[in-house]
């Protein structure tokens, strides 16, 4: 008699910490897409939701310009005793379309798809650690130091303090309980909303040295930084850069090719990226000789040191990185074969 009592005891609290909403709920936020392409955040109150939801729609405001989206009615679910908003209409087209999803194929990760969302380059494709610190280390962003307010849309890096044998991460702040990421290159790794507790967890970051300044990093063993860029276009809006026309026409270019290959990494229907390269292979070599010689025309030293001081020659250094790059992507894999 009391083996039975024991074990509908033990079943019912089973049953309990599994399908219970307060349990279920116990860290306050969940993401869902349900079956029919709805992306819901749920909370723990409409309040704290709409708060949120204002932070999200800053981030899509910067990654995509200005719209007219307004913020979605919270609603509560009884089935679940929880409450949720609709994210469609709040986060950048992209991340409607791709999050939970991943590449069709090509090397697209981590830093690369925060650098694509910063708005430093178009194309999904491989990006190392040299490319993302290049753009942190440039004219164009900023440490945000641990006192400041993080900003929708600031770049997350998640460093070891001995990188020996432990992996860098990059994401993208979105709100104080959002990140968006992938995970890795594996082209089967989704692009993901991650809420960014559980992010921090994952990456197994010393507890107290998320955002942490310099000072302190001696006491992490894994540490996360936060940086402020500004994008390309936003650097052209202010309309500074000069021979700005002359720039656009060659980043437009760039910008032809980067879209090829990101259709590349995104879509069936496109050919892998290797068998664009003897197509586009000579046109890319000219626009590469192109902007070098406006380089060398305008710049007298465009070396690292130069671009790490000087937004002109930064940018313009960047649109020959951006070609590289490119170049570098339409090369022949093991995975192409």
């Amino acid at each position: 008699m009391q083996t039975n009592l024991l074990t509908k005891i033990v079943l019912f609290l089973i049953f309990f910490v599994t399908f219970s909403p307060k349990v279920l709920f116990a860290a306050d936020f969940k993401i869902a897409r349900t079956t029919e392409g709805i992306l819901q955040f749920y909370g723990p109150s409409c309040s704290v939701l709409n708060e949120e939801a204002k932070l999200i729609l800053q981030w899509k405001v910067r990654v995509e310009g200005s719209n007219n989206e307004v913020i979605p009615s919270c609603t509560y679910d009884e089935k679940i005793n929880a409450y949720f908003i609709i994210l469609n209409n709040l986060v950048p087209d992209f991340v409607a379309k791709h999050h939970g999803s991943g590449a069709v194929r090509g090397s697209s990760n981590c830093f690369n798809t925060a650098l694509v969302m910063s708005g430093f380059t178009s194309a999904f494709r491989y990006s190392d650690l040299g490319e993302i610190e290049f753009y942190l280390n440039s004219p164009l962003c900023r440490k945000v130091l641990s006192s400041e307010k993080p900003h929708p849309g600031d770049l997350i890096m998640i460093k070891p303090t001995n990188p020996d044998g432990l992996e860098y991460h990059a994401a993208v702040y979105v709100s104080e309980h959002l990140i968006f990421e992938k995970r890795n290159a594996a082209p089967i790794e989704p692009f993901q909303l991650n809420l960014l507790d559980q992010m921090l967890k994952e990456r197994e970051v010393t507890p107290g040295c998320d955002r942490v300044d310099e000072i302190n990093i001696k006491n992490c063993k894994i540490f996360s930084q936060y940086y402020r860029c500004k994008s390309t276009k936003e650097i052209l809006e202010e309309g500074l850069l000069k021979k700005q026309k002359r720039y656009l026409e060659l980043d437009s270019e760039v910008c032809v090719w980067e879209m090829q290959i990101t259709n590349s990494t995104l879509c069936k229907d496109s050919p892998p990226a290797a068998e664009l390269g003897a197509q586009i292979s000579k046109s890319l070599t000219v626009l590469y000789s192109l902007v070098e010689q406006e380089m060398k025309d305008q710049f007298q030293e465009f070396d690292n040191k130069a671009q790490q001081t000087n937004p002109d020659v930064f940018l313009w250094g960047m649109l020959l990185s951006r070609i590289f790059l490119i170049q570098d992507e339409l090369k022949p894999s093991v995975s192409d074969h």
